[in-house]
C-alpha cells in the first residue's frame, strides 16, 4: 500500500466575487504530500503554491498564519497547471490511500474541483480512498473529538518539524504520527501520558425577563426605587358603581305613581300589583 499525506492552505476569495463566494469560500493557494512506502518511511515529497484566481491579494490572516506572501502567488501557476503535475505525483496504483488532518482539505480538493471543473477520472480514483487521519488519532488516544496536529504531536512527546501550517511540515507531522503507531509498545507508552480529554464547559443559560430575580437584587430595586421594605403594589382602580337594570312595565309604573302623587294620589307599585 502507497500512503500519500496531504495538506492545503487556502485563501479566502474576495468580497467583490459576492455570488461566487456562497459557491467557492475559498481557494488553494498551497498543496504539500508526503508518499510513504510500505514501512511507513517518507520515500517522496511534493511542494507547490497555486496562485488564485477570485482575489488578487493574500488575505492577512491567511498571510499571517502561513506566512505565504502575495508576492509569491503571483509567480505560482493557477490550479488548472498545478493539479495535473500532482495526480501524476501520486499516481494511479489502486493502492494509493490519501490521509489528511480533518476532513477539511477533501471538501475543498472537492469542491474546488467541481467548481474549476478540473475532475478526472485518475483524481476521482484518488480522492475515492481519503482518510480522516485526524479522527483516526483522536480516538486512538481516547479523545471524542479532534485535536489540533501541534497538539498531537506535542502529546506524543515529539518536537514539531518545520513551520506550523506550512503544507509540507503539516503533512510530514502527520505522517510521523503515523509510523509511531506502527511500533504498538512504543505508541501505548506515549497514549498513556496523554491527558484526560477536557470536559467543555457549557455557558450559563441566559435568565428569561420574566425570570423572579435574587434577593439582593430585588434589595437593590427597591432601593433606587425608594420602596425598600414596602413593596410596591399596583393602585387599586376604583370600581364604577353597580346600576341596576329596571325593566320598562317598573319604569311605567313608577312614571304613574309619581303623576298620582302629584294629584294627591298615594298609590304606589305594590298596590296596584
Amino acid at each position: 500500500m502507497v500512503r500519500v499525506f496531504i495538506d492545503l492552505e487556502m485563501n479566502m476569495v474576495s468580497q467583490k466575487n459576492t455570488e461566487l463566494r456562497a459557491a467557492l469560500p475559498h481557494e488553494i493557494i498551497e498543496i504539500g504530500a508526503v508518499k510513504l512506502d510500505e514501512k511507513c518511511r517518507v520515500v517522496d515529497r511534493f511542494c507547490c503554491y497555486v496562485r488564485p484566481r477570485y482575489n488578487s491579494s493574500v488575505h492577512w490572516t491567511v498571510a499571517k498564519l502561513t506566512g505565504i506572501t502575495t508576492a509569491e502567488l503571483k509567480k505560482a501557476d493557477y490550479i488548472e497547471d498545478v493539479m495535473p503535475r500532482f495526480v501524476e505525483w501520486i499516481g494511479t496504483n489502486e493502492s494509493v490511500r490519501l490521509y489528511a488532518w480533518s476532513n477539511s482539505d477533501q471538501a475543498q480538493l472537492e469542491r474546488e474541483c467541481t467548481f474549476k471543473n478540473l475532475w478526472t477520472p485518475a483524481l476521482r480514483s484518488i480522492c475515492s480512498h481519503w482518510t480522516d487521519f485526524q479522527r483516526v488519532f483522536s480516538r486512538m488516544v481516547g479523545y471524542r473529538n479532534g485535536m489540533s496536529l501541534s497538539r498531537a504531536v506535542e502529546y506524543m512527546g515529539l518536537d514539531f518539524a518545520g513551520d506550523k501550517h506550512d503544507a509540507l511540515s503539516d503533512a510530514e507531522n502527520c505522517a510521523r504520527l503515523l509510523a509511531l503507531m506502527q511500533d504498538e509498545e512504543e505508541f501505548a507508552r506515549r497514549k498513556a501520558l496523554v491527558p484526560p480529554e477536557p470536559v467543555p464547559v457549557k455557558k450559563p443559560r441566559p435568565k428569561p425577563e420574566n425570570e423572579e430575580q435574587p434577593e439582593e437584587m430585588q434589595k437593590q430595586s427597591a432601593e433606587n426605587t425608594g420602596t425598600a421594605g414596602n413593596p410596591a403594589k399596583k393602585p387599586d382602580t376604583p370600581k364604577k358603581p353597580h346600576r341596576r337594570r329596571r325593566c320598562s312595565r317598573c319604569k311605567k309604573v313608577q312614571g304613574d305613581a309619581a303623576k298620582a302623587s302629584a294629584k294627591g294620589g298615594s298609590g304606589t307599585h305594590a298596590e296596584k300589583m
